[in-house]
């Protein structure tokens, strides 16, 4: 399934127990997991890694508390850090978890 809103630049797409938001270049990716919770990954916009030269792609956890509860206030705070990721906020609200290379055409 997948939702976009004439005039918005957020698209939402869903493949089982994974749900995917994209706006303007960043994406969160949220999964459910059979305890109850669901885990979150932030994936920013590419950049240029100066120490490989090739681009690549940041992902960042939710600090200090990665998992969400699936109840009325784990929800709560998904929505708000979905919300404050897309407006920019990074450390420390989000930790740098990893970074992978943007594979190359050719």
């Amino acid at each position: 399934m997948e939702a976009s809103w004439p005039g918005e630049s957020l698209r939402v797409d869903r493949d089982g127990d994974v749900v995917r938001w994209s706006c303007d270049g960043r994406m969160v990716v949220v999964a459910l997991r059979g305890d109850g919770t669901a885990e979150a990954a932030f994936v920013d916009r590419p950049f240029h890694d100066a120490v490989s030269g090739a681009p690549a792609v940041p992902v960042y956890r939710r600090a200090p508390y990665p998992d969400y509860a699936l109840d009325g206030a784990g929800c709560a705070r998904m929505a708000e850090d979905v919300e404050a990721f897309f407006a920019g906020t990074r450390e420390p609200r989000f930790a740098f978890a990893t970074a992978y290379e943007v594979p190359q055409a050719g």
